[in-house]
């Protein structure tokens, strides 16, 4: 199934007070919303995933499986900041004409529940039947359920993550840190390929930091 792509013609402005013009979120739908419009299934996606559930949830999602389409309708939405579908650093900025790559702003989970909200609002629910998401998905979850309790029946959250270790942060901050390295490379030289350069050969150490040294 085709991506959809919802266009938000207003400003939308993030939690850090910096906004996003042509906004754009793109998602999948499957089945049919009933005349009650209270059969909505609305997955939220981890960190690496997309909007195609049918694709990568299998099993628990699809014909004949727990949520069908011949019953529920089915919706999930690519998150704000990720590169299928929904505005991120790739995406145009319509001010200056080019991608925005490292000037993109930096997102959190209530700014990934808002763009969500304007999609909801669009589609015309009011309702949501089960909201179910994992790991980054089970933290939009939380947040959509402590925003806004009285459109969600139904709340399926798993595993959220409460809190990080202190341990971790270091490798977090390495981990971003050799993200933006290789950003800058690539800006720099666009048509040299990564692989066998330095960036990439410091992003290839990262697991064995973290197996090294995680507890």
């Amino acid at each position: 199934m085709n991506i959809e792509v919802f266009k938000y013609s207003q400003v939308f402005k993030l939690e850090s007070g910096k906004t996003l013009r042509g906004l754009e979120i793109g998602f999948h739908t499957y089945g049919r919303l009933n005349k009650n419009r209270d059969n909505v299934v609305w997955v939220c996606h981890a960190l690496t995933a997309n909007s195609d559930v049918f694709d990568w949830w299998k099993g628990l999602f699809g014909k004949g499986h727990f949520f069908n389409p011949d019953e529920h309708f089915v919706v999930c939405a690519n998150v704000l900041g990720s590169a299928y579908g929904t505005t991120n650093p790739l995406s145009v900025n319509p001010v200056t004409g080019q991608p925005y790559y490292l000037s993109f702003p930096e997102v959190t989970i209530r700014d990934m529940i808002k763009a969500h909200q304007l999609l909801a609002d669009h589609l015309g629910i009011n309702e949501i039947d089960v909201l179910i998401g994992g790991s980054l998905g089970g933290q939009q979850a939380l947040e959509w359920g402590i925003l806004e309790p009285e459109r969600i029946k139904t709340l399926s959250s798993s595993p959220p993550m409460r809190g990080i270790h202190h341990g971790a942060l270091p490798l977090m901050n390495l981990s971003v840190w050799l993200l933006l390295l290789i950003a800058a490379f690539m800006l720099i030289n666009p048509m040299v390929a990564v692989k066998g350069s330095r960036p990439h050969e410091a992003w290839r150490s990262y697991p064995t930091v973290v197996i090294k040294h995680t507890p």
